[in-house]
């Protein structure tokens, strides 16, 4: 498989993503009148769909500034560690400040098989970036589908998992 062909194709399904949350959020109102719940899941929604997007064309501009191929495909992994944590960090800090009741509706097993999910990505991200692991890009590209699966789940969850309807 090519490579360019596989970003390429994530970066325009990020569009996408990127695209049908911004109509769900268009259609929610105004950010005013959103519950905790809605705001929570919302920037979850776009700031991985963001992530994806910015991060599928990062070889892109690697290649483009003269970097080496291998090093290409370590600081990618890198980077996505890098957004791993913050926005494992940031999110876990989103969540404890959500009400009891939000919390439950967000339904707590699945956020913490999430965090252990994306704790084993952030280590073989972490592992590729600094030549533990190998082939890098293959760990890039877990990682890319960790984001792409986790923009869809938040979006499923956002659509059908509402208890302020």
């Amino acid at each position: 498989m090519d490579i360019d062909s596989a970003l390429l194709a994530l970066s325009q399904v990020a569009v996408g993503l990127i695209g049908f949350s911004s109509v769900l959020v268009a259609l929610s109102g105004a950010p005013g009148t959103w519950s905790a719940l809605d705001s929570f899941r919302i920037r979850g929604m776009l700031a991985n769909s963001i992530c994806l997007l910015l991060l599928s064309l990062v070889p892109f501009l690697l290649s483009f500034l003269g970097v080496e191929d291998q090093l290409v495909w370590r600081c990618s992994a890198g980077l996505v560690a890098v957004f791993l944590i913050i926005g494992m960090v940031i999110n876990l800090r989103a969540y404890l400040s959500l009400s009891d009741s939000h919390r439950a509706a967000v339904r707590p097993p699945f956020v913490w098989t999430i965090y252990f999910v994306g704790s084993l990505v952030l280590i073989a991200e972490s592992a590729a970036a600094l030549g533990f692991l190998g082939p890098s890009e293959g760990a890039y590209f877990v990682g890319l589908f960790f984001l792409l699966t986790l923009a869809s789940y938040l979006i499923v969850r956002f659509l059908f998992a509402r208890p302020n309807r």
